[in-house]
């Protein structure tokens, strides 16, 4: 085979050859990680994403499935935990899936949680032997959840006043916030009425400044 180095050039090089280049990257990560020759962190923000609807349509108007994009099939076999020696850590957006309730937050409403009431063995037994052909999302069934169960689930608190500070103190220092009155006490005060202290939403006011 060729060197890595070789496989990214040519993605880079050749746009139709750049989601196959991505596979084979992260195909070969996953092999040496399983092998012992390095620990691999697979960090992913916004991941329900990769189970959320898209607005790609073919030319007859037909919504393109996510599943069907070769980019995103790279990053979901990515999610799989079927390599070992190394970790994935991951966060849900709010903003990470179309077509979902604003107010949604939790993990089943962001990442699809199947809402039959079939559990999931029936699934994988009955229902492939009955129609195999079939996806899941014929059954009622949505994936996003199901895929990468089991997992941890880490609740983020609110930032307490010395996380708020030292967030702020990072943001100017790295000159993310440039309005003239971000520095004062008054525009710190207006940005933790603003946010509440959430991590996400102070972030989301800051990228305007």
């Amino acid at each position: 085979g060729s060197p890595l180095g070789e496989v990214v050039e040519q993605g880079i090089t050749r746009v139709r050859n750049a989601t196959d280049a991505v596979g084979i990257v992260l195909k070969e990560l996953k092999r040496q990680s399983s092998l012992g020759m390095f620990h691999l962190l697979v960090a992913v923000d916004g991941i329900n994403a990769l189970w959320g609807r898209t607005t790609l349509k073919r030319e007859d108007k037909s919504p393109i499935a996510p599943e069907e994009l070769a980019l995103v099939h790279n990053l979901r076999k990515m999610m799989k935990n079927d390599w070992h020696g190394g970790a994935i850590v991951s966060a849900l957006s709010q903003t990470g899936s179309l077509f979902k309730p604003r107010k949604a937050y939790l993990p089943q409403e962001l990442l699809g949680k199947g809402f039959t009431t079939w559990p999931r063995l029936v699934w994988n037994s009955w229902a492939q032997a009955i129609c195999p052909s079939q996806p899941p999302k014929v059954l009622g069934l949505q994936e996003g959840f199901d895929a990468l169960d089991p997992f941890i689930p880490i609740l983020v608190s609110n930032y307490n006043p010395k996380e708020f500070e030292s967030c702020i103190q990072y943001y100017l220092e790295n000159n993310w916030l440039q309005h003239e009155k971000a520095p004062t006490e008054e525009g710190k005060k207006e940005l933790l009425f603003l946010s509440n202290a959430n991590p996400s939403l102070l972030e989301r006011h800051c990228a305007y400044l």
